[in-house]
């Protein structure tokens, strides 16, 4: 019987598990897996809570459909009918510019035709950034198949004020990054092959040849997908549903060492787990403390991954307090300045049925990230009320909350900056010296739920391909 063992009872962790189970039934070899998680929950950074009807997302609060390993696995493990689609009728992200609210098209996420006529006629843009961004067909196609950071790929392509009021606050929020150091080839590869496919981003938009840019995506679903009872239901739903797991909380794993047969896993308190095979799900500067002594190469790779870290915080009003203004639709995004420390708002209960009471408005507020983290060693006091200091400013918000909550979320936004791709290759290939040696999670190749999902997949098929 294999013996496996997954350090890290998070989304990969748990979704490695799932699908080592489920391969294993069907080639009918008989696997035993144990995880061990430090925590005292399962789940790793997805957390739900419930409150007097109200339900508080501490993580993500949904899947990226045109990705769809997670809604797969959602579907395969009976939450059919608890996939819960975005708000048809409060959709739509605005960024605050100058005191305003400025409504920026559903196709910028996904690079869709429809985005650009409200851009060209839309007020965020200036005159300038509107001429800047019809030029972008004219703008010669990078040749030398280097990585760049996607601030200079916008800067490049469609120009500054593009990258300042739109792409920094919405897709470098995605990563928590700095849009200035994140690598575009790592986090956004798709824009990469359209120039090089097509030589422009706009001809690629209105290729006949090209309908989608975001990725194929059921028309069952919109872009953003959670789940009715909260994001809680994915792990929960998994754990329910193995056989061959032995789940271990509460265990930090201190060393990994190779016994020339597997592995000895030593953790704290003197517990010891032996193994044919490993999976190291959690944050790469982790799973380098624990391979430390097994590797110097990977060791020093491994931490070469920088991490970031955020905070949300979670806060309901009575919806008559607010204006009405802000009750059209669910995000806000707020482009840098000197001062301000609110990088995203989202409207929890207009973004998704189920969220809230009837007429209470819940708002999760976003702050950290992007190297911009001092607002985190404030005590959670203090960080509440400056964003209340600042929802005052851009919602005009003075009430008190109905409810206030502050998540940390402390070095776990690995930074896919420029020469990531290069990075993780070395360290695949490090890794593959390691028989029985496997590491995915966040911080390799893909940070999303979805991708943690289709990584954690490949893991299982190699695992049981080898018997």
């Amino acid at each position: 019987m294999k013996q496996i063992a997954i350090v890290g009872g998070g989304i990969s962790g748990l979704a490695a598990a799932n699908a080592l189970e489920k391969r294993a039934a069907e080639q009918n070899i008989p696997i035993k897996i144990t995880i061990i998680e430090r925590a005292n929950r399962i789940g790793g950074n997805i957390s739900t809570e419930d409150y007097n009807g109200f339900k508080i997302e501490g993580g993500p609060d949904s899947f990226f459909s045109p990705k769809p390993a997670a809604i797969k696995l959602a579907i395969e493990l009976g939450l059919t009918d608890s996939l819960l689609n975005t708000n048809s009728e409060k959709k739509g992200i605005s960024v605050y510019h100058k005191k305003r609210l400025h409504n920026i098209p559903d196709g910028v996420i996904l690079l869709n035709r429809s985005m650009i006529k409200p851009l060209l006629f839309g007020s965020l843009m200036s005159i300038r950034g509107k001429l800047r961004m019809a030029l972008e067909p004219f703008i010669p196609k990078k040749n030398d198949g280097e990585d760049e950071s996607l601030a200079n790929f916008i800067r490049r392509r469609v120009g500054g004020e593009f990258l300042y009021k739109i792409t920094e606050p919405l897709l470098a929020g995605i990563h928590a990054g700095n849009a200035e150091t994140m690598s575009i080839r790592s986090t956004f590869p798709q824009f990469v092959q359209l120039e090089e496919e097509y030589g422009s981003i706009t001809r690629a938009i209105f290729s006949p040849k090209r309908s989608d840019a975001g990725g194929k995506r059921s028309s069952s679903y919109t872009p953003f997908v959670t789940l009715k009872d909260g994001m809680k239901q994915l792990p929960e739903a998994i754990v329910s549903k193995l056989k061959d797991t032995e789940i271990n909380l509460n265990i930090e794993v201190e060393k990994i060492s190779e016994t020339g047969s597997g592995y000895k896993i030593s953790a704290k308190g003197g517990k010891e787990v032996e193994a044919d095979v490993v999976i190291i799900t959690t944050p790469a500067y982790s799973a380098a403390d624990m391979l430390e002594e097994t590797d110097a190469e990977l060791d020093a790779k491994l931490r070469e991954i920088n991490y970031a870290s955020t905070a949300t915080i979670t806060l309901a009003y009575p919806k008559e307090k607010i204006d009405q203004s802000f009750m059209k639709g669910f995000g806000i995004i707020i482009p840098r300045s000197g001062d301000n420390l609110i990088k995203a708002i989202t409207i929890t209960s207009n973004k998704f049925f189920h969220r809230a009471p009837d007429g209470a408005l819940l708002i999760r507020v976003f702050v950290g990230g992007g190297g911009d983290d001092k607002i985190l060693s404030l005590s959670d006091s203090d960080i509440m009320q400056k964003v209340r200091e600042e929802l005052k400013s851009i919602m005009g918000i003075a009430e008190e909350p109905l409810l206030n909550r502050i998540n940390r979320w402390n070095n776990v936004w690995p930074q896919y900056e420029v020469g990531h791709k290069k990075r993780v290759d070395r360290i695949e290939e490090i890794v593959s010296k390691h028989k029985g040696l496997y590491l995915t999670g966040a911080a390799y190749r893909g940070i999303g739920i979805a991708d943690s999902v289709l990584n954690s997949d490949k893991i299982a098929e190699q695992i049981l391909s080898l018997k």
